[in-house]
């Protein structure tokens, strides 16, 4: 027996079973893991891997003895809440990295917490990683310089406090930067220490708001009796608010005498492509309804037929009768030159009582009926009906019965305050700038104040002197005048200014989300179209950043741009 044992081959030894090898294994490590920005998550999802900054920190312990850490991380697309559980605060000492400051790379299950009713991760992987700042990298003597920096002192809009951005100008070899924070200069005496301290330039400046001093009622105004005229009262739908980019899809107008229509027009136009929701959804139009209209120049023609020898009137008139001048002039039309009553205005001045003078309240207001808001029929009629009660109302409490008045007798010295606040960007150039820019200031928070702080522009006019202006943001207009009539027009808007701004591509994208733009080709045509404006003219183009976050950790990391230029004439 003994000897048939060792006969017998040796037993098989089996390989031992290594779990924590298996688990690694099954994992990746961090430092080789996909990174999800957090914009991305918008639902429950498991084994996610982000990386970004701690801003918040808070540890519980429970009465069992276990640790829950609850923090925040930002990786500046999104923030996100997260939570670590430990057995006790032994091992919570194992993850001393997560404080506030840290950079840390993360992974874990994302779920909704019954408790904050957020997305909440888990997480179950934790790693600290080295995070490099931002740096111009530029050599010397071609470094940029920010020439649109809002601070603090920009209410609800940017974050850093002036010597934030002088210390970031400073460290990253730049010259100058310049502060244009809106409506205040309430940053100008710490930056002038931090910049002197830092010795760089500081260039003092202001994102201002203009308004015009009195806006008209009546365009193209004639002696003729307003009770006596033959109004067309007419509405247009459009694919977007851009004359220049967008389409026309509903021409409605009732032709009005006396306060009775005596006859309508009502046309469909198809644009050529599918209606986006947004459209369907404020208009009502849908695809159905413009898939076998006339197509649009001769919905034009039969239009400027409709209008001859009559005055139109529109509710905000300057969009729909820019929109018919565009359309007009690309198919090789005249262009509108009768006489146009923008009710709006009207409403404005002659009942500035009234907090609100869209065409939705006042048809509220004067019980008229208005089934249908945003399709132009049913606006239209709806404008008409209050335009007979507006010229009965104006002859018996003012005493304005001729079109010609209305400008001159009717616009209140205080219509400023209800007008279209358009941005500008100024800058100071010497010590007489310094003076008029303080004036500036002090007259558009007391005395023309109106929700935000406003400066009339004959107010402008008149302390311009040792100043420098620019055509701002999107707000501007100069951008509106690109979008909604075209660089021609566009070029004549801009001869008031001294310089033309052009912001990154980031700062429009919002307006792509709005379906204001349609999308990224056509914001790199108004781009270039704006730098078009400048050369025309042989004024300076400026490309700015608009910057409202500072590159230091605590506030953000990257600003929203590439390098900031100067086209010169």
């Amino acid at each position: 027996m003994e000897s048939l044992q060792q006969m017998a081959p040796p037993p098989e030894e089996k390989p031992a079973y290594d779990f924590q090898a298996r688990r690694a294994a099954a994992k990746p490590k961090l430092d080789k893991a996909e990174i999800t920005p957090m914009i991305e998550v918008q639902t429950e999802e498991n084994r996610l891997v982000f990386e970004g900054m701690v801003f918040d920190l808070e540890q519980k312990v429970t009465r069992t003895g276990r640790v829950l850490l609850n923090f925040k991380m930002t990786d500046y697309t999104s923030s996100f809440s997260l939570q670590k559980w430990m057995k006790n605060e032994e091992e919570a000492k194992k993850f001393d990295m997560i404080k506030k400051g840290a950079w840390l790379r993360v992974r874990g299950n994302v779920e909704m917490n019954n408790f904050t009713r957020d997305l909440t991760m888990n997480v179950q992987d934790v790693q600290a990683v080295t995070h490099y700042e931002r740096k111009d990298l530029m050599p010397e003597g071609q470094k940029r310089v920010e020439f649109h920096a809002h601070t603090n002192m920009s209410t609800m809009d940017a974050l850093p406090e002036v010597e934030e951005i002088v210390a970031t100008a400073a460290k990253w070899g730049h010259k100058a930067v310049a502060i244009t924070d809106h409506g205040n200069v309430q940053s100008f005496p710490h930056g002038y220490k931090a910049a002197k301290k830092a010795g760089i330039q500081l260039i003092y400046g202001m994102e201002a708001n203009i308004v015009e001093d009195r806006v008209p009622i009546v365009y193209n105004e004639v002696d003729m009796e307003l009770s006596d005229a033959t109004y067309v009262v007419f509405d247009v739908e459009t694919t977007g608010l851009s004359a220049v980019y967008n389409d026309l899809i509903q021409v409605a107008a009732s032709k009005m005498h006396k306060g009775n229509i005596i006859a309508e027009f009502d046309e469909f136009i198809n644009p050529g492509h599918p209606l986006s929701a947004f459209t369907t959804d404020l208009t009502g139009i849908t695809d159905e309804h413009v898939r076998n209209a006339k197509p649009l120049e001769q919905v034009l023609k039969e239009f400027q037929e409709f209008c001859q020898d009559s005055v139109l009137v529109a509710h905000n008139a300057t969009f729909d009768v820019g929109f018919m001048n565009v359309n007009y002039e690309r198919h090789g039309l005249p262009k509108i030159t009768q006489p146009v009553i923008d009710t709006l205005e009207f409403a404005r001045n002659l009942y500035p009582e009234y907090k609100r003078h869209g065409l939705g309240p006042l048809t509220k207001r004067f019980q008229i009926a208005l089934e249908h808001h945003h399709m132009a029929n049913y606006d239209a009629e709806a404008t008409g009906r209050l335009l007979f009660i507006f010229i009965k109302d104006v002859a018996e409490k003012h005493g304005v019965t001729n079109l010609k008045d209305l400008n001159t007798d009717l616009v209140d010295e205080n219509s400023y305050k209800k007008a279209r606040v358009k941005h500008a960007t100024i800058y100071v150039k010497n010590q007489t700038g310094l003076k008029n820019i303080f004036k500036l200031v002090s007259l558009s928070n007391t005395k023309y104040f109106e929700g935000v702080p406003r400066i009339p522009r004959t107010v402008l006019d008149a302390h311009r002197e040792g100043l420098i202006l620019g055509s701002a943001c999107s707000e501007g207009e100069v951008y509106d005048a690109v979008v909604s009539q075209g660089v021609d027009a566009a070029v004549e808007v801009a001869k008031y200014y001294d310089f033309i701004e052009v912001m990154p591509p980031a700062i429009y994208e919002p307006l792509i989300a709005k379906e204001q733009i349609k999308d990224q080709e056509e914001l790199q045509t108004i781009i270039r179209n704006l730098i078009e404006v400048g050369d025309r003219l042989g004024k300076p183009v400026l490309a700015t950043e608009m910057s409202t976050i500072s590159s230091r950790k605590k506030k953000s990391i990257v600003r929203l741009s590439s390098a900031v230029s100067v086209r010169e004439p």
